[in-house]
């Protein structure tokens, strides 16, 4: 059983002609580049502790195997607006879990992304018959740079073992 006791926030932006390089180049501005990344879905573990960024890619080593819960957006479309968010609400009691909601669009403000997220977070809690005691959100928005260029946005709950 693999279990994650911490748990951090990053977000990132990459521009690239080629798609995927675009994403790399997010990667690289969340700080997440050197870890081979797996994506998992949205539950956040019980008694697990939330870091700030700077401590939490202290942790990793290059090359390790990390899972994460990531939204990621990407556009060819000059000046569109695309926005990412990820939130993670947080119940009273640490011995139970809660949810991490991951979504983006296109059209919408950073602002507007952000708070989708953080509602359905709680939502999704509150379906439980808890309610949150607290929610923790990223988010980042931007428009498509001109020209031949891929813009990549991401957002990701990075656990560490």
């Amino acid at each position: 059983m693999i279990l994650p006791q911490k748990l951090f926030l990053t977000k990132g932006k990459g521009y690239h002609k080629d798609k995927l390089l675009s994403f790399e180049m997010a990667l690289r501005s969340a700080g997440i580049e050197k870890q081979n990344l797996v994506f998992v879905s949205s539950i956040f573990p019980p008694g697990c502790e939330i870091l700030p960024k700077k401590e939490g890619l202290k942790l990793l080593k290059p090359g390790e195997i990390t899972f994460c819960v990531m939204s990621k957006i990407q556009t060819k479309n000059p000046g569109e607006l695309i926005s990412s968010a990820l939130a993670v609400s947080l119940p009273e009691d640490r011995k139970s879990y809660g949810y991490i909601y991951e979504c983006s669009f296109s059209k919408k403000s950073k602002k507007e992304t952000k708070n989708y997220a953080k509602n359905l977070s709680e939502e999704l809690l509150k379906l439980k018959g808890i309610l949150p005691k607290k929610t923790l959100s990223v988010s980042e928005s931007c428009r498509a740079k001109k020209g031949n260029v891929w813009t990549t946005i991401i957002c990701a709950a990075v656990f560490v073992l």
